[in-house]
């Protein structure tokens, strides 16, 4: 105790010694400011740093020389041009500024703190901030820091990120980006004069910007360093959280939990007397925990990665100081990153909503596409009812170690897709009745229904040729957009609705979801009921979240595409994959199971492929429309 107080009083002299021999600093801030910048200013002070880390600090009793200390919070969450014009609401990029902006004002040091989002993120305040105002502020206060944080939807393009402005258009809408190489380029004057530099990226996709990745060497904030932490590899989706009473990214969540206490637990440095837990938390330690925490709750879908800004990399580090230590260790609750939001890609809803003043839903933009994303409509009496299928992206193909995969499956691959419509259930028989009463599918004017019925029953033994009369009919009764068959890719879209589970169920199924040799059981399913035969498309009550019927059994499907053993080479972008590739046009691909299948058939995954004259029991279809205006 002796040799605390005699510390203390060491310190207090030392500081009322320096308050008369070296003037405080210039003020700095909005002031220094030009005029037109000044609105974005959060927090201005002069000297907000405490009476003894002040005394600290101007003695160099202290090892880490806290000088001021700078943030720039920018994000966009909201794109008023994306869903070609209804606009597109993020609000877990809305989270993570509010967040941010919280525990810099209430738990960090911050002396200036600007604020960029939606209209006032551009690259023309980006270049006065980053190229202009902070290595000037950053020349007159030496031993400063300086932390920038960006949240919202990004797109990689030839290896290099861009983070989307608010002109974005969709998601895919590099034009209205910022490169992360040119982001990169604004702060060579930040980092040759700041002393501690720290960049944290939450966008999908965000490549281009790491010089170098992490050295095994400790970092200490007695040292210069410039980092950044990127919320997920180049290529790589980044998710909103989604477990109880989260509201942003399951990035920035996660680093307000190592901020408050989760990541002061890993040693950072051999250093005597400095040791995991020392309250002073710095971005090696933060990089650690970010990556072992996301990796393991996302089960290595979210990959954190790090690494230095300068080129011949640094030995130094930015620090937060750890005001409150985690309460009580392994209290998380789990993630689960079906339904959530992709902070670039994925036009899909929360788990759990973000904002209720906001809808999560995709928004398809009226005048244009003339449909909203989940709208049900018919356009004929006739006409098979169709659902809207919102535009996004996911991952096509199943994971290596799902249970029943076939080698076809994969690789795994990203797939973006605008919005299309799919008729709510199969073709029924009555409906390929008003086609022959009207004078089409003459093909095959009366397919054989097995002695099971007709009417509301799916329509089986059809052809994929026997299809296509169909979709002729239906394009010569309505004008507009044409009907089609899905594309393989957009039918396994269609069938997740959202999920990468093998069933939009979830992990397994039963037979009061969907029809098929209830004998046989997938994972921890239980037996149930084999009908040995279709059910009327409107008898089983299970939808998907996208309002679709029987995407799992009931009838084989046809699409559009020809077969292709693997997908390799597969395209990007939903469209119908014909003999490119290698592929075979004389099968083409049946999707979803059908009633006489063991339920591992019906996973959303699998595929089959069979001769275009082909007519058998389990074969039918149903019917894609375009929405985009010709």
């Amino acid at each position: 105790m002796r040799v605390q107080r005699r510390s203390r009083l060491f310190a207090l002299v030392a500081f009322a010694l320096v308050q008369i021999c070296y003037p405080a600093p210039a003020t700095a801030g909005r002031q220094d400011a030009q005029e037109a910048y000044r609105d974005f200013f959060e927090i201005d002070r002069s000297d907000a740093r405490s009476l003894w880390e002040r005394a600290l600090d101007a003695i160099g009793f202290d090892r880490i020389d806290v000088g001021r200390s700078y943030a720039l919070i920018a994000g966009v969450d909201w794109y008023p041009n994306m869903n070609l014009g209804a606009g597109e609401s993020l609000p877990p990029a809305r989270a993570d500024i509010e967040m941010l902006k919280k525990y810099l004002t209430e738990q960090e040091h911050i002396d200036e703190l600007i604020v960029l989002t939606n209209e006032s993120f551009t690259i023309e305040n980006l270049n006065y901030f980053l190229h202009s105002y902070f290595p000037e502020q950053l020349s007159k206060h030496r031993k400063s820091r300086l932390l920038f944080a960006f949240s919202g939807h990004g797109v990689n393009e030839g290896g290099v990120g861009h983070l989307l402005t608010q002109q974005a258009s969709s998601t895919r809408d590099v034009a209205e980006g910022i490169s992360l190489t040119v982001l990169r380029g604004l702060f060579n004057r930040t980092v040759s004069r700041a002393h501690h530099l720290l960049v944290l990226i939450n966008a999908c996709e965000p490549g281009g910007f790491i010089q170098t990745s992490f050295g095994d060497e400790n970092l200490l904030p007695a040292h210069p360093g410039a980092h950044a932490i990127m919320a997920g590899g180049s290529d790589e989706a980044t998710w909103a959280d989604t477990r109880p009473s989260r509201r942003g990214s399951l990035f920035f969540e996660t680093v307000i939990d190592g901020l408050n206490g989760g990541a002061d637990t890993f040693p950072r440095s051999n250093e005597p007397g400095v040791s995991s837990g020392d309250g002073i938390i710095t971005t090696d330690e933060l990089q650690t925990y970010l990556k072992l925490t996301i990796r393991k709750m996302t089960g290595q879908i979210q990959n954190p990665d790090g690494g230095n800004i300068r080129p011949g990399g640094s030995n130094g580090s930015f620090f937060f100081l750890n005001r409150h230590r985690q309460l009580e260790k392994g209290i998380a609750e789990p993630w689960n990153h079906e339904n959530a939001y992709k902070f670039g890609g994925a036009d899909m809803g929360l788990a759990q909503e973000a904002d209720s003043a906001e809808p999560a839903d995709t928004q398809i933009a009226i005048g244009v596409y003339e449909r909203e994303a989940g709208e049900v409509f018919r356009d004929c009496e006739e006409c098979p009812e169709m659902v809207v299928v919102p535009s996004g992206d996911f991952l096509m193909g199943s994971p290596e170690d799902e249970e029943g995969r076939d080698d076809d499956e994969g690789p795994r691959h990203r797939v973006h897709l605008k919005a299309f419509a799919l008729a709510r259930t199969e073709v029924t028989f009555e409906q390929w009745e008003a086609c022959v009463s009207d004078g089409g599918c003459r093909t095959n004017a009366k397919p054989d229904d097995e002695g099971w019925g007709r009417g509301e029953r799916p329509v089986i033994n059809v052809s994929w040729r026997d299809a296509q009369t169909f979709i002729d009919w239906l394009n010569g009764k309505v004008e507009g957009n044409p009907y089609r068959l899905p594309s393989e890719a957009e039918w396994e879209y269609a069938a997740r609705a959202g999920t990468q589970t093998p069933f939009a169920f979830g992990e397994t199924i039963s037979t009061a979801q969907a029809n098929y040799d209830g004998n046989a059981v997938y994972r921890d399913g239980k037996k149930g009921e084999y009908r040995g035969r279709t059910l009327e498309v409107g008898a089983l009550s299970a939808e998907n979240s996208w309002k679709l019927r029987h995407m799992h059994g009931n009838v084989w499907e046809w699409v559009e595409d020809c077969w292709h053993d693997d997908y390799r080479g597969a395209p990007d972008d939903g469209s119908a994959w014909r003999d490119e590739h290698g592929g075979d046009c004389s099968r083409r691909v049946l999707r979803g199971g059908s009633w006489n299948e063991y339920p591992r058939i019906l996973r959303a995954a699998n595929r089959l492929a069979n001769e275009p004259e082909k007519r058998i029991t389990g074969l039918g279809f149903r019917p894609a429309k375009t929405l985009l205006k010709p």
